[in-house]
């Protein structure tokens, strides 16, 4: 095989690596969201059940009134959060290259991976500095490989724990750490080829450790001076 016909390959394995990984956030969140629609629908039925309430009940009807409407409002709120971390998510592919707020990055990828985290009990923590790190890169490529640290992560991590996604700057490098309890003995290949295709088109370092301890993965970027 001659070098384009490779590089056509390779550009169409990052293609539908990256068209995956799209799916696999949109169903996720949108699972979430369909819980949300499936509770406020609920929650409409038992007001229409209150609005119907004979006047020596009204007494009753109010407590479960206030109920009832703290449990609508916290479902609202759920549901315009994942909609603004999905609508950003989608946005992530409208430049090749752009100046990246990595807080935010982070913050709205943890989000997004959150219920993933959750079918295997294990908490996700976002650590961030008070500070914003800015870097010059492709938004849809780090998103795909920092999830794909995270799930690496999460296929190691004891049940039950925290694992802990921690962003930091020293000089003109940031870097995110992956941080979890585990016990295992040998690290999952979760996804390799796509790991590999991601790597070599981003300017970034990764570093893996796995002991009885724990799995930690670093990825360092460079901020240019930020």
């Amino acid at each position: 095989m001659n070098t384009g016909n490779r590089n056509s390959d390779s550009r169409d394995r990052l293609l539908y690596a990256c068209l995956a990984f799209s799916g696999q956030i949109t169903a996720s969140v949108t699972h979430e969201l369909n819980n949300v629609l499936g509770t406020i629908d609920q929650v409409a039925g038992l007001l229409e059940d209150l609005a119907a309430t004979p006047a020596s009940e009204v007494t009753v009807a109010v407590e479960r009134l206030s109920t009832l409407t703290d449990r609508l409002n916290r479902q609202t709120e759920r549901g315009v959060t994942l909609t603004k971390r999905l609508n950003t998510f989608a946005h992530m592919g409208d430049h090749i290259t752009v100046e990246c707020n990595l807080n935010d990055l982070l913050e709205n990828i943890a989000g997004l991976t959150q219920r993933i985290a959750n079918m295997q009990r294990v908490e996700l923590k976002t650590t961030l500095p008070n500070h914003d790190i800015t870097v010059r890169t492709n938004p849809l490529f780090l998103s795909h490989l920092l999830f794909l640290c995270t799930k690496k992560a999460l296929s190691l991590a004891d049940r039950d724990v925290v694992l802990e996604i921690r962003l930091s700057q020293c000089d003109e490098e940031a870097e995110v750490t992956i941080e979890a309890p585990c016990h295992e003995t040998a690290a999952d290949r979760v996804q390799e080829d796509d790991f590999e295709l991601l790597r070599s088109r981003l300017p970034v370092v990764i570093t893996e450790q796995l002991s009885d301890e724990g799995i930690r993965i670093g990825v360092k970027l460079s901020t240019g001076g930020r």
